[in-house]
């Protein structure tokens, strides 16, 4: 009954708009205003509703109504009968310039004044609810006010308060209750005034960050507020549908000479204040945005600006940081580019809503950046680019996260979703579009990057997406803060970007970015769901005079449910006596594709999805080739079962001819390969003749003609299949397909491979006797991949500034030795400690840049690409003496990049004890909190260090001073496949999961645990005899 229902809607509104008008009119000739300030006021109300939230109905729906929040609110919704349209925030910030200070009196907190300008929406309202995190500890972020700082104004004139109402704490809300009812279309100031905050130091909200320098700590303040955390620093409406515009003035000592937020700053003012210099800085009012845009940072950093952008373009960090090695320009021309690029392809210039772009890398920074608007804020690992320095993969990962964060402009701060059950309309677009950017920037398209989308992140969504504690990308139960929390996750930022690109494939180009281009224009400065999405690219779709499928019900399964599909194709006859007559007869069926974690797949195998199905034949040359409109020829699949026919395809769709004669030894080119390129978001599965032919032709010199990565969907597919069992796909035919492995020269395919391997890596290590067989099998692997005359892997000449069209290589050249040195390959030890020790005698410093050999004898001792390898095999096959200077180099070295190679070779040792010591530094201060995490990570990599990992992270007392727990989960469990372990992880959850923060982190940990658990029962004995019958020469 949904028409009807947005019928009464679009009267309802109707008739208000016409009220609130009438309205404004008769206060305004009431309160004398000029008939020019009316105008104005008719303008911004008639604004201010283009953005207002369209009431939705159902759990945790944002329905137009009056009722406060209480202690019994089963969601967190606030009601919108009241709108904010402006804030004008007044903070005083009590920062340390150094450690010096640290003692000194307010150190670390706020004291402010809001004033909210705000308008009923109904008649009968007579309360304002909105949120403040008043109750909590004071390291975590809160604000403290009384009744007596509240005050209600209407003009001039005081609006009565009955009562301010903090009952509400345990959902960060708090009611002003009015004597009288509000009026419907006024306008009113809520102004809490002398409110009291903490500087945290956790890394949200507004919190400390610090750097050293000459044995000297100094700080600065910075913010992180989405997706709920501006509720900490100021009261205000705290979910993305209520936009508005700020007003911001910061307060602080003066000292700090560079303070921003989102407006461009003002004339900065001076004043004493307790006996100190401080600086009074406004800025201009922002853009109509989310109350978790906000941003600000008080600082004594630098800038550099880009000379080339018309408008301001600026670079903030450490000064230092900026000075060396040019480190601002590489990602000043990226964001100058990119932002380019997304003004060419939508047609919304940046510059026409913002005066001006700034970013900010900061030392403390939990998420990766932060699209805060015209303020973005990222780690400064991830924003600076230091040029013979950093690695090529530094400068690819910096060019995609500008590329991320400058895509949120349009999708997400520009276009917002409505509420957090749509998370993927921001943060699936920015996944999507980085890589877009990376393909169709100018500067960046020479990476050649499009072919490793499917890997980098198809593949990453299908891994976590095959599960049934899964969520779908819309999903309508979220409704508390853990449920917000876990919307940024994998799910949302993989699988939504996965599914845009399914969709671009399915449209073409054009006619995709057509759609997004007029999605835009209508949105622009709105809230959206996924519906208005789907309008734009279903119109785009229907051609003139044509029928296609409703393109609106296909995307629907894709995102209002959980999972993917695997479609099994069996080829009728397609050997024998009846070939030429029916071999080109396929049957399909599609089932939801799940890891089993018990003696069957738990979850709902009956679900069904509108499968795009694409097939590209072997009897074809450049096999899985796309035709040059980017556009694919689609048989829609939408029934559990059937045969493929022209009576559900289109009339080009691609059936397979035999080849001449039909003996079963002419046939051998006859096979299928499905979802051509990866386009679509499913697994495919087929008879095992097909598979058979598959692997045949890949071990022919031909193989290079199944397109790269078609070959890499091909690995995935198949090892995926096999683990998780009940697809009648058998390990033969897996290690029957990767046979050609030692052929492969693309990195797609290959690190493809190595992934999968991995995952018995991680099943068989515990017992060498059952582990000695994979090392086997993978050190004859690489006898024919690492080559004897092995400098050009090493070499210097495979990258260099501005040779990017060769990353790809490099990715080769690397992937090979780091699985080369993990299964001990003797030459690759041999190379890899050789280097080591010439750099240990060098004395040479990670932070200086490399130069060129002259030959092979003569090796780069520096070199940024092969760097972490040579330490961590280094430290691997070095002595305890080298450990200990290398953790000293940690603990003494002030550039982050180098911190981080450092910190992931002394994870790479053999010696227990000092895996220990390692372990000591995620919880003794010497590691920044947002890096602990990647302690366990790194050391999780062999069985010995992902035990010791395990035995910490039991103890109570390490685990209440870890931060970012629940990656921690997720990297010391992956590998767990006995009863015990899983008893022990049933037990944590017990103790620490169930209405934590980490709770949705142990469900995942469980469920992947005992898939593993069923891997073992099931599949062990079978990959076993595969080894050892492949691992002999």
């Amino acid at each position: 009954m949904e028409p009807k229902t947005g019928m009464i809607v679009k009267i309802v509104v109707a008739v208000l708009f016409v009220t609130l008008l009438s309205m404004v009119i008769a206060f305004g000739v009431l309160w004398g205003q000029t008939k020019s300030e009316v105008a104005e006021k008719e303008k911004e109300i008639a604004e201010l509703w283009k953005h207002t939230t369209v009431p939705s109905t159902g759990p945790g729906g944002n329905n137009v109504t009056t009722k406060p929040i209480t202690p019994d609110t089963p969601f967190l919704r606030l009601p919108t009968h009241i709108l904010p349209i402006n804030y004008g925030l007044d903070l005083r910030v009590y920062l340390p310039f150094d450690q010096t200070e640290e003692s000194m009196g307010k150190a670390f907190t706020t004291v402010g004044t809001v004033r909210i300008r705000l308008v009923p929406m109904t008649s009968d309202a007579r309360n304002i609810t909105l949120h403040a995190r008043t109750r909590a500890s004071a390291s975590s972020g809160k604000i403290t006010f009384t009744r007596d700082n509240v005050k209600l104004m209407r003009g001039a004139d005081s609006v009565a308060i009955s009562n301010v109402d903090f009952q509400h704490w345990t959902v960060d809300v708090f009611v002003v209750e009015t004597q009288e009812p509000l009026v419907q279309g006024q306008e009113y100031i809520l102004v809490v005034e002398n409110f009291e905050g903490t500087i945290a130091n956790d890394n949200q909200g507004l919190y400390r960050s610090s750097f050293e320098r000459s044995g000297v700590k100094k700080y600065l303040a910075t913010t992180q507020f989405q997706a709920f955390k501006a509720r900490r620093v100021f009261p205000c409406f705290d979910e993305p549908g209520f936009r508005s515009t700020f007003e911001v003035t910061l307060r602080h000592d003066a000292r700090f000479n560079n303070t921003r937020s989102n407006g461009e700053r003002n004339a900065s003012s001076s004043e004493t204040f307790d006996g100190k210099q401080w600086t009074v800085q406004p800025f201009r009012t922002s853009p109509n945005m989310s109350a978790y845009l906000v941003a600000f940072l008080i600082s004594d950093f630098g800038s550099r600006d880009d000379e080339i952008a018309a408008k301001p373009n600026r670079i903030f960090a450490i000064e230092d940081m900026l000075t060396k090695h040019d480190n601002a320009r590489f990602p000043l021309t990226q964001s100058r580019q990119s932002l380019e690029y997304l003004d060419a392809s939508f047609g919304q210039p940046y510059y026409a809503d913002h005066t001006k772009m700034d970013q900010a890398g900061v030392p403390d920074f939990n998420a990766g950046a932060m699209e805060n608007w015209g303020m973005v804020l990222y780690r400064e690992t991830s924003l600076l680019y230091e040029p013979r320095v950093s690695s090529a993969e530094v400068k690819r990962g910096s060019a995609a996260i500008i590329g991320h964060e400058l895509a949120h402009m349009i999708f997400g701060d520009l276009v917002t979703c409505k509420w957090w059950d749509d998370t993927w309309l921001n943060e699936g677009f920015a996944r999507f579009f980085q890589y877009e950017i990376m393909n169709g920037a100018e500067g960046s398209r020479v990476w050649g990057l499009g072919p490793l989308f499917p890997y980098w992140v198809v593949r990453e969504a299908m891994q976590v997406d095959a599960y049934s504690v899964s969520h779908a990308l819309y999903d309508p139960t979220v409704n508390t803060l853990p449920d917000i929390d876990k919307m940024f996750d994998t799910v949302t930022y993989a699988k939504g970007a996965s599914i845009l690109h399914m969709i671009k494939g399915i449209m073409g180009r054009e006619a995709f970015y057509s759609a997004l281009k007029k999605y835009v224009a209508e949105y622009r400065m709105k809230n959206v769901v996924h519906q208005d999405l789907f309008k734009h690219l279903s119109a785009e779709t229907v051609p003139e005079g044509g029928t296609v499928p409703d393109f609106t019900a296909a995307l629907n399964s894709w995102v209002e449910q959980s999972g993917y599909p695997v479609i099994k194709l069996t080829r009728l006859n397609a050997t024998g006596p009846n070939a030429a007559t029916n071999g080109s007869q396929i049957r399909f069926k599609q089932e939801r594709f799940l890891m089993r974690t018990g003696a069957e797949r738990d979850g709902d195998l009956n679900r069904l999805w509108h499968i795009p199905l694409t097939l590209a034949l072997g009897v074809k040359d450049n096999i899985g080739e796309v035709n040059g409109t980017g556009q694919y020829t689609v048989c829609w699949i939408r029934a559990k079962e059937g045969d493929l026919s022209t009576n559900n395809c289109p009339p080009d769709f691609m059936f397979p001819p035999l080849p001449p004669g039909s003996s079963e030894e002419n046939t051998e080119k006859n096979f299928i390969v499905a979802n051509v390129q990866q386009i679509g978001f499913f697994r495919v599965n087929y008879d095992a003749v097909n598979w058979k032919r598959i692997s045949s032709f890949l071990s022919t010199r031909l193989g290079d003609r199944i397109n790269e990565v078609s070959r890499g969907q091909l690995i995935d597919d198949a090892f995926n299949l096999a683990r998780a069992g009940g697809y009648d796909v058998s390990y033969g035919i897996v290690f029957d397909l990767i046979e050609y492995l030692k052929e492969e020269s693309k990195y797609g395919p290959f690190a493809s491979a190595m992934d999968n391997l991995r995952y018995l890596d991680q099943m068989l290590r515990g017992v060498w006797a059952e582990y000695q067989p994979l090392v086997a099998y993978m050190q004859k692997l690489f006898r024919g991949l690492y080559p004897s005359a092995s400098n050009s892997l090493w070499s210097t000449q495979t990258w260099a500034e501005g040779r990017e069209s060769e990353y790809t290589t490099l990715l080769f050249d690397n992937a090979v030795i780091e699985n080369a040195c993990f299964y001990e390959h003797p030459q690759c030890l041999t190379e890899t400690k050789e280097r080591f020790k010439a750099w240990r005698t060098s004395g040479t410093q990670l932070s200086s840049p490399y130069t060129t050999a002259n030959d092979a004898a003569h090796p780069v001792l520096n070199f940024p690409q092969t760097r972490n390898m040579i330490l961590c095999y280094g430290i691997r096959e070095g002595a305890e003496s080298d450990w200990n200077d290398l953790n000293d180099m940690h603990n003494r070295e002030t550039t982050t990049g180098a911190k981080s190679s450092l910190l992931r070779a002394l994870a790479c040792t053999k010696n227990e004890g000092l895996l220990d010591r390692l372990l000591e530094k995620s919880v003794d201060g010497t590691v920044r909190d947002q890096d602990k995490n990647a302690i366990f990570a790194y050391i999780s990599r062999w069985d010995a260090g992902a035990t010791k990992a395990w035995e910490f992270i039991k103890k109570d007392e390490n685990w209440n001073r870890l931060a970012r727990r629940s990656n921690i989960i997720a990297d010391v469990t992956a590998a767990f496949n006995d009863p015990t372990r899983l008893k022990e992880l049933e037990k944590m959850n017990e103790d620490r999961g169930v209405g934590k923060p980490e709770q949705d982190a142990f469900k995942k940990a469980l469920d992947r645990v005992r898939a593993n658990i069923a891997w073992t029962d099931a599949s062990k004995t079978e990959v076993l005899a595969e080894l050892n019958k492949r691992k002999s020469p």
